[in-house]
């Protein structure tokens, strides 16, 4: 039997809801965490009208908010596009122009200045993980 990656997270979640997940940085996440996390984070995408196929524009760093916005993305059944933090603005913006149906957008403050800068596509109203 097939299963989705966000399906695992979840039954992985329910089976060992305690043990480590990842490891960024320093910071530990369990699954148990991770999959409510990414819950409340599908549930904030879905009611801010995002749905099936829709983009969700990722521009955070590597992190576990990251992740946890990756998850949420595929459990509002929406297809997540990371960008990359470290890219010059520049790229950035060519980026979001092949990407400006994205319906939201997932950032950390750090970031959401440069999406009212002029990011097309993206509304730094989006979701925050």
């Amino acid at each position: 039997m097939t299963r989705l990656l966000q399906d695992r997270l979840t039954l992985q979640a329910e089976r060992r809801p305690e043990a480590c997940a990842v490891v960024c940085d320093g910071k530990r996440i369990t699954y148990g965490d991770l999959d409510q996390a990414s819950n409340r984070l599908a549930r904030a995408l879905k009611a801010s009208g995002c749905g099936r196929g829709d983009r969700v524009a990722l521009l955070l760093p590597k992190s576990i908010q990251a992740l946890v916005a990756m998850f949420a993305a595929l459990k509002a059944d929406c297809i997540y596009v990371p960008l990359d933090t470290s890219m010059p603005f520049e790229e950035l913006r060519r980026r979001s122009r092949v990407n400006e149906r994205a319906q939201a957008a997932a950032t950390s403050a750090d970031f959401s200045r440069r999406i009212r800068e002029g990011l097309p596509g993206m509304h730094p109203g989006g979701a925050n993980p």
